[in-house]
């Protein structure tokens, strides 16, 4: 069952949603999961894809991927705005 509700986030004591904290920050660094949650169009499996070949189609010059050990965290600012440059047509 999918949900439409993002998970909070826990700054400085503090919970607010993923939509809060876009609108208070310049830069916000979320999981994998968390990216998923905020871009509902974008698949896990297309996010793999993207993240697998990121030499290739320019994502890993952007540095909006971070890898802290062997998770991934995304910049999702600059996320978006490489994937808002990646059209079609």
């Amino acid at each position: 069952m999918m949900t439409t509700a993002t998970s909070p986030i826990v700054t400085h004591g503090s919970e607010q949603s993923l939509p809060q904290l876009l609108a208070q920050a310049k830069a916000v660094v979320v999981s994998r999961q968390q990216l998923l949650e905020a871009i509902p169009a974008l698949k896990p499996a297309t996010l793999s894809y993207l993240l697998r070949n990121s030499e290739h189609n320019g994502l890993a010059k952007t540095g909006a991927v971070l890898r802290p050990g062997k998770e991934f965290l995304f910049d999702l600012e600059v996320f978006l705005t490489w994937l808002r440059s990646r059209k079609a047509w």
